[in-house]
């Protein structure tokens, strides 16, 4: 029974470790995106994109179609989920102290990531002072949603993340299978 415990243990730990963590997808020293981000307990997978929000979202963006997050409170966590998990700094890229090497900001100071949530959008917003670094959430219009000339801003792009079954919940089950067959064997002995 005590090896039971101790494979259910350790499984747990295992299947929570690897449900939380986001990757970053980095080409060319640029942070084009990330995989895995938890935005309110849902994975997505997001990418940094220059570009017209109708070109990027559908020709309904300003309405809502075709927009993953609806509301400004969908909208605040999705861009909260990128300060936290995805604008770090890793040994690919100081992402949090170099606006410029996000994918569509090529601004020094600073980089605007809009999440559109119809017809608004929230704003990831990290600004670089000097030695001083400010992060915020605001929300407000598009305005003139091409983006492409914008040195500070870029769109978040964002999908549900497709998520296989980590290798640990296959050994889980196998272990449970296997502690099952000896257990029956032991009774019928």
């Amino acid at each position: 029974m005590r090896i039971i415990k101790t494979v259910i243990l350790i499984s747990v730990f295992a299947l929570s470790a690897s449900a939380n963590a986001a990757t970053q997808v980095v080409s060319g020293g640029q942070l084009i995106g990330a995989t895995g981000v938890n935005v309110s307990g849902t994975l997505y997978d997001v990418s940094f994109m220059d570009g017209t929000g109708a070109g990027l979202f559908g020709l309904g963006f300003n309405n809502g179609d075709g927009i993953i997050f609806t509301g400004s409170t969908a909208g605040e966590a999705a861009s909260s989920a990128l300060g936290v998990q995805v604008f770090l700094n890793t040994p690919e890229g100081d992402f949090d102290d170099i606006p410029s090497l996000i994918n569509g900001c090529t601004h020094s100071l600073a980089c605007l990531v809009h999440t559109p949530i119809g017809g608004l959008s929230a704003r990831f917003v990290r600004v670089i002072l000097g030695d001083e670094t400010y992060s915020g959430i605001s929300f407000g219009s598009s305005g003139n949603d091409n983006l492409t000339l914008e040195s500070a801003r870029t769109w978040a792009v964002w999908s549900v993340a497709t998520v296989p079954i980590p290798a640990a919940a296959w050994l889980f089950g196998s272990a449970l299978l296997t502690l099952a067959g000896i257990k029956r064997r032991k009774a019928s002995i």
